[in-house]
């Protein structure tokens, strides 16, 4: 798997969660990455712009993955995950 996904989200989750393939469309090659469902949530750390380092927490929304207020997570946990 590409070093820069399984660093963010672990080598765990990419080996059993992520699947990548280059399907031909016609004339072009597109990149397809399929993702299932985690179990639990998966916190990613990111670096700004000066390296300093944050937790992100980021939730799928039909074809978009916001951002969540961290004020919003705990209530987005306990509905997903139960």
């Amino acid at each position: 798997m590409g070093g820069s996904i399984s660093k963010h989200i672990g080598e765990g989750f990419c080996a059993s969660k992520l699947k990548i393939s280059f399907p031909s469309i016609g004339d072009a090659e597109i990149c397809r990455v399929d993702v299932k469902p985690a179990e639990a949530a998966v916190i990613i750390e990111l670096a700004d712009k000066n390296g300093i380092k944050q937790q992100k927490f980021y939730a799928r929304s039909g074809n978009s993955s916001p951002e969540l207020p961290l004020n919003e997570v705990p209530a987005y946990l306990k509905q997903r995950f139960g």
